[in-house]
């Protein structure tokens, strides 16, 4: 007859049972959507903004320098402070020192922030209505009347770069970033180059991007220029099989794409054909085409949050924003897979020992010799249990911290072989110490 070893959740060293090879998880640097968390949010805010997104897996978060003329207008002051948010012609030294906080806050953090240093409808290209705002100088950026052309564009990205470059808290530069009207689009490259030059010039090192306008014609318009260093598209209105495709054909410029504007969470754009708010399913699409697509960026957006609304708080840790984190963040410190475990370990009367585990072949080999009395325990304390005998014949014990080989003739560890009782003793295996060895 033969023996059966209670073996029931014994744990075996990995190695013994190999899981299929993985490939290592793709990571795609995910940011957040906070373009007006300079002018609307508070000190604290901003903190409990930064600190959240450090936590919780995020690499940092894309924001506007310059204030949105359309969402409070330059006349408005900072939330909680008396800072003006005026024109940066020249720029404000105060809302200045507002970003400077924002960058360090996030240094601090260990995370980044990509910097919108302008913002294209409000100061380059056709603008919407500004009401009763005052607008910022038409001519701050690019006058092609001006015969210091793009000077202003220049010097206002070299005190940028003098100011901000080699920051920690500093990701990259985002030029541009959206448009009313596609037609203006291009007619604005001077703009762009200038600024880039003078970022150049005061030797930030930091890359650049363009942010388009949400026009098909727009995802490539600079995508070839030297300054550019990455591409990102803009478009809040693709399903996320168009969202693929569009991220791969922007790959024929040589150069890392991002997506950073497409469907935003609990948003329902009024220039889209959606019918509902977009969820978290819609958010899980979307990062699983982007990681399909093999872009190295995603920028998340959620719709009480990209403006910075009086909700915006609330919305951290949405079901969307979780949803993009888990399909596109490889969590850094992973639960560790449970070891593969026995089922049931039996052992021939010639000593001939077989280990079952679900869904796996016996793992088989010969320890001891007919008579012998089969043991299984943790010898070492580490939390791995190995066999061992009882020679009921001479009243010795052998037992092994090595997990015999597959196919193999054991024998015991002579430091672990010692005399023990006598001929018709029984023996029993257990913790008796409470010390993690058996």
């Amino acid at each position: 007859m033969r023996t059966v070893v209670a073996a029931v959740l014994f744990a075996l060293v990995a190695s013994l049972f190999p899981a299929a090879p993985v490939g290592a998880a793709q990571q795609v640097r995910v940011w957040d959507t906070a373009w007006s968390l300079p002018n609307n949010a508070t000190d604290a805010e901003i903190e409990q903004y930064l600190t959240h997104l450090a936590d919780n897996g995020f690499a940092g978060t894309w924001v506007s320098l310059a204030p949105f003329t359309w969402q409070g207008g330059l006349s408005d002051k900072i939330p909680g402070t008396n800072i003006a948010m005026e024109s940066f012609s020249p720029p404000n030294p105060a809302y200045l020192a507002r970003m400077d906080f924002i960058l360090d806050e996030a240094a601090d953090r260990g995370i980044q922030v990509a910097v919108a240093i302008a913002w294209a409808a409000d100061y380059a290209g056709v603008r919407p209505g500004l009401q009763d705002r005052e607008p910022p100088p038409f001519d701050d950026w690019f006058d092609p009347d001006d015969p210091n052309n793009g000077q202003k564009a220049y010097d206002y990205g070299y005190l940028l770069g003098q100011r901000w470059g080699n920051h920690t808290g500093l990701d990259s530069w985002v030029l541009g970033g959206d448009y009313w009207f596609g037609d203006s689009e291009a007619s604005t490259a001077e703009t762009w180059s200038m600024m880039a030059a003078g970022l150049d010039a005061a030797g930030a090192p930091e890359p650049k991007t363009y942010g388009p306008g949400g026009f098909t014609s727009s995802w490539n318009i600079f995508a070839g220029e030297p300054w550019l260093d990455y591409v990102s598209l803009n478009q809040h209105c693709l399903t996320p099989a168009q969202l693929q495709s569009a991220l791969e054909a922007l790959a024929v410029h040589g150069k890392p794409v991002v997506a950073a504007e497409v469907r935003y969470e609990e948003d329902q754009p009024p220039f889209c054909s959606w019918t509902e708010p977009h969820d978290a399913d819609d958010i899980r699409a979307d990062a699983e085409a982007i990681l399909a697509s093999g872009a190295v960026g995603y920028v998340y957006g959620h719709a009480n949050r990209w403006g910075w609304y009086s909700t915006a708080i609330a919305s951290l840790g949405s079901p969307g924003e979780q949803a993009a984190i888990e399909v596109l963040v490889p969590d850094p410190d992973p639960e560790p897979e449970p070891e593969p475990v026995a089922e049931v370990v039996l052992v021939e009367p010639n000593g001939l020992w077989h280990v079952r585990v679900e869904g796996q072949p016996d793992w088989t080999f010969w320890y001891g010799m007919p008579g012998d009395t089969p043991l299984l325990g943790d010898w070492d304390g580490d939390g791995v249990a190995t066999p061992g005998m009882f020679r009921s014949s001479n009243g010795f014990v052998y037992l092994t911290n090595e997990f015999p080989a597959d196919g193999s003739v054991a024998v015991g560890d002579p430091a672990l072989t010692f005399f023990y009782g006598i001929p018709g003793d029984q023996v029993f295996v257990g913790d008796w110490n409470g010390d993690g060895r058996d």
